[in-house]
């Protein structure tokens, strides 16, 4: 079985993505803050950090806050789809999208 070795890609002295097969999970210091599988879409953290990690935040989304999820849903999404559970990881994004009035 033919797999895809990680790549890492180096924005940043605190800035970085790592893609391992078609997730791609993109950090703020040691801390994942995004992902992004084909599957899923762009996934993105609610800032919970410093200004600078809302700087790394902005040039992924370009600013979208409304777009992003609160850390705890966010979390939950990126540990089922780094299992390979899109299923799951489509509920837990959609549990922090909001409901239409």
């Amino acid at each position: 079985m033919a797999t895809s070795l990680p790549q890492l890609t180096i924005y940043a002295v605190n800035r970085a993505d790592v893609t391992i097969g078609d997730l791609t999970i993109s950090f703020s210091y040691r801390t994942p803050i995004a992902f992004d599988h084909p599957g899923l879409g762009l996934v993105v953290s609610e800032n919970c950090w410093s200004t600078t990690t809302g700087k790394h935040l902005n040039q992924i989304d370009e600013g979208d806050k409304k777009g992003r999820l609160p850390r705890d849903r966010f979390e939950a999404a990126l540990e089922y789809a780094v299992a390979g559970d899109l299923a799951r990881a489509r509920s837990e994004i959609a549990k922090a999208d909001p409901q239409p009035a």
